[in-house]
This record gives structure tokens, sequence and C-alpha cells, in this order.
């Protein structure tokens, strides 16, 4: 476990944990307060020389936190306390990768294993995704069922590449683990569409040309296509995922 990791998860179980039976919504001015100081360390921090890299993969870090101890204060009043609930709650994207920068919408995907999501899990997704805007983050979220979730992303490659870099953030570890051994890359297919894209941005590349060009800004998102579809066909070939 990073120094880095270590420093919020103590403060999170002393500001966010240590709170008695206040209902989620009531710790609305408290996860204000922690987010506020955590966000402040890791402007000091990238301030003295933490490069870019290392500052977002923080800032994903500080994020499972909050996201886990929001899921579990949803849980806390609900019928789901005492037992694995029947949703599990996985970081997406770029987020999925374990890398987000700043002002970038927090994807997540609440997967759940049934034709329609019950009341009580509904309660328990809203107070998550309520908090999280009241907080301040744009977020991306979706609630799918493993067989919604596996036939949208054989459907479309973008949402196929987003899932490919799903990551266990909390609530129902196996119905996850059945997500990742279950879902078909449908590898040919995958390989063809990831292949077009490549395509596209190469093209855009030679389009935009270098920063030397006067392109500050386009350059680096094209960099990052590029260094993404390359990510993105290494899992459809060689099933390398994150765990």
């Amino acid at each position: 476990m990073s120094q880095h990791l270590e420093k919020i998860l103590a403060h999170a179980e002393r500001q966010l944990v240590s709170q008695g039976k206040e209902r989620l919504r009531e710790q609305l001015n408290l996860y204000k307060k922690f987010l506020k100081l955590e966000e402040h360390r890791l402007r000091l921090k990238h301030y003295s020389g933490a490069g870019g890299l290392e500052v977002v993969h923080d800032r994903a870090t500080l994020l499972d936190v909050v996201l886990r101890h929001l899921f579990e204060g949803a849980l806390e009043h609900s019928k789901f306390v005492d037992k694995v609930p029947p949703i599990a709650l996985l970081a997406i994207g770029g987020y999925g990768r374990g890398e987000l920068n700043p002002c970038s919408d927090v994807d997540i995907l609440f997967l759940h294993d049934s034709g329609r999501v019950p009341p009580d899990v509904t309660e328990v997704i809203e107070q998550i995704l309520y908090m999280l805007w009241d907080v301040g983050f744009k977020v991306g979220h979706a609630t799918r069922s493993l067989g919604d979730a596996i036939r949208l992303a054989n459907a479309d490659v973008l949402t196929k590449t987003s899932l490919l870099e799903s990551r266990y953030l909390s609530g129902n570890r196996s119905l996850h683990s059945k997500f990742r051994r279950e879902r078909p890359l449908r590898r040919q297919r995958t390989l063809c569409a990831f292949s077009v894209a490549s395509a596209r941005n190469r093209k855009r590349w030679r389009g935009y040309g270098s920063v030397r060009k006067g392109r500050p800004m386009t350059s680096p998102l094209l960099c990052r296509r590029m260094h993404s579809s390359s990510s993105w066909r290494s899992s459809a070939r060689w099933r390398t995922v994150t765990p």
C-alpha cells in the first residue's frame, strides 16, 4: 500500500467512518470538507514536482475511497446492510484504468443480475449519485444488467472499450467476477473495430500535425487516443485486463 493511500484511508477513517448512524445525506458537508483537503494535498504534491501521471493516479485512488464510503453509507440504512447487495459498483473508462484528471467525468457502472432493478437498489444508487453531484463531480453513470452490458458492448465499440477497462470498487464482487469471466469479446469483430478506430486516429494525426505546428491542445488528445487504441487492442488480442 502506498504512503499516499495510507494517508487518505486514515483521513477517511477519521472523517467519514466514525460518524455514528447519520444518514448519507446528513454527511454532505463532511464529504465536501474531506475532498477539499485531499484535493489541496494533491495540488501541493503537484507543485512540489509530482508528475501528471502520478497525480491522476492519486486522484483516482482518492475517488475510489470516496465511492466505497458512499456505497457503504448508502447501504447502512437499507435492507442490504447485513448481507451482500445485489449490485456491484464499477469504475469504467479512463477512471477504470486508474486515471482521473481534474475536471474529468467520474464514469461508473452499477451492475446487477436481474430483469428489473428493485426499488431498494434504486434508492441506494440514487443516494450515491446525489452525493457525487452535490459535492461537485461530473458523473457519467449507467445501471445495467449483466446481459445488457454484454449486449451493448458487442453492439457499440465505444461501450466495449469503456467496459474493457472496468474495475471493481464495491458491492457484489462475485457479480463483477462473473462479468469479467463471461463477457464475450468476440475477438475478430473487436479487433476489426479497433483497427478502424486506430486508422481514424492516424488520419486525424496527419491532419493536425505536431505541437510545433501550433496545435498544442489537439495533439496531446490525439496522443491519448493512439495510446488508448493500443491498450484496447492488447486487451482484445491477449486478454490483458484490469484486475
